[in-house]
């Protein structure tokens, strides 16, 4: 179990920002359909945050969830 975890950690730390938003973006949907408990998503962004990541990284994803985007 303890190799498990040092494995994950090792992995963690290699995370790009793209799959940290991806990690999140994963959790929501989990959380929406049903698959994870609710609060799996805010879970997610703070096990991101504890890494010294912030959830959104990627400019299109930041100005889709702020409503920032330009739709023509």
């Amino acid at each position: 179990m303890v190799s498990l975890l040092a494995r994950l950690n090792r992995l963690e730390k290699a995370m790009t920002p793209k799959d940290g938003d991806i990690q999140v973006i994963s959790a929501l949907m989990d959380e929406l359909t049903g698959n994870a408990p609710a609060g799996a998503y805010e879970k997610a962004i703070e096990r991101l945050s504890l890494r010294g990541h912030s959830f959104p990284r990627s400019s299109e994803l930041r100005a889709l969830l702020m409503g920032n985007c330009d739709e023509h």
